[in-house]
């Protein structure tokens, strides 16, 4: 099963602006079948395998717009 591990926690009653909010993305271990929540990433913490970034809406060419 997939697990979704954060690498901070967030305060959801205060809210940087979106100019100096970090950008994050999702990465996954297939090895170790692990999704991390990171800024930059290249290898797993538990196994030391490397990552493979994790596409976004945009990147697939899915958006808000789009029409399945």
């Amino acid at each position: 099963m997939n697990q979704f591990t954060a690498s901070r926690t967030v305060d959801e009653t205060h809210q940087e602006p979106a100019e100096s909010q970090p950008v994050t993305e999702l990465y996954t271990c297939t090895t170790c079948d692990e999704t991390y929540i990171k800024s930059d990433m290249e290898q797993c913490p538990q196994c030391d395998e490397a990552v493979e970034k994790t596409p976004t809406f945009a990147e697939l060419g899915l958006g808000p717009d789009s029409r399945t």
